[in-house]
């Protein structure tokens, strides 16, 4: 056994322990809140796991509660853009049950299998989470960036997955960007739209959430300009907008 140096992404499923703290006090059925969960988890594990179509090398998933690790070879650029893309429909789809991620994308040395995870990437990846990913997002090293594109510079564009937030870091975009990857024809993104103005609506009022709130509305509120309904209304100024949004949106 030793360290291999692989991609390691790090992510965390946010309000995770808020929701479980809730679904122990709701008038709910204690079976309604744990058929929730085990969906939850179900999903989560076909999206990470369900690799058919890919030869990633070295990759292995390990997920315990609300966080997953996912890592493969550091040198399998022909996977990387596939091995993003579905991190991107991952966020997509926690989005869908109402649950924010957040997490790091980085190099690491690590020892990853299907029943041993340790290494200074683990917690490399766990700390970079924890003080710059910060809002949201789902931050990737700069340093992979820069090795992907050298190596496959016209193969595929992660511009249409990867943008770089104010603060110069790059973040998996689950925003405007998520328009490449979801169906039009079932008005996925639509859906993806209103499922976040939720969220955003939900959390808004919580002064401990505030600045998330901001974060999400300000990337929020670009997308619009991407949806007919919102397209001559995507010069929002103010966080309480998003109430017109999302009940409009509702109706």
């Amino acid at each position: 056994m030793k360290y291999e140096k692989k991609v390691i992404a790090y992510i965390d499923l946010l309000g995770f322990k808020s929701f479980i703290n809730f679904t122990d006090k709701s008038a709910n059925s204690k079976e309604t809140k744990i058929d929730y969960v085990n969906k939850l988890f179900l999903l989560l594990k076909e999206l990470t796991e369900n690799k058919n179509y890919s030869n990633t090398k070295l990759r292995q998933v390990t997920q315990f509660s609300d966080l997953i690790v996912i890592s493969f070879a550091a040198d399998d650029f022909e996977s990387f853009f596939d091995e993003v893309r579905d991190i991107q429909l991952l966020c997509i789809n926690c989005i869908n049950r109402n649950f924010l991620v957040r997490g790091s994308i980085i190099y690491g040395d690590i020892v990853h299998s299907d029943n041993v995870i340790f290494g200074p990437g683990l917690i490399e990846s766990y700390e970079t989470e924890k003080s710059l990913a910060k809002h949201p997002r789902i931050i990737i090293d700069e340093v992979i960036i820069k090795d992907y594109k050298e190596v496959k510079p016209s193969i595929f564009d992660l511009d249409h997955i990867v943008s770089i937030d104010e603060d110069g870091l790059y973040y998996v975009d689950y925003f405007s960007k998520a328009r490449y990857g979801l169906d039009q024809t079932n008005n996925d993104y639509e859906k993806h739209i209103l499922n976040l103005a939720k969220i955003i609506y939900d959390i808004s009022e919580s002064p401990k959430l505030r600045e998330k709130a901001i974060w999400l509305f300000n990337k929020f509120k670009v997308m619009l300009a991407y949806y007919p309904l919102f397209r001559e209304e995507a010069q929002l100024y103010h966080l309480e907008d998003i109430k017109h949004v999302f009940l409009t949106l509702s109706e």
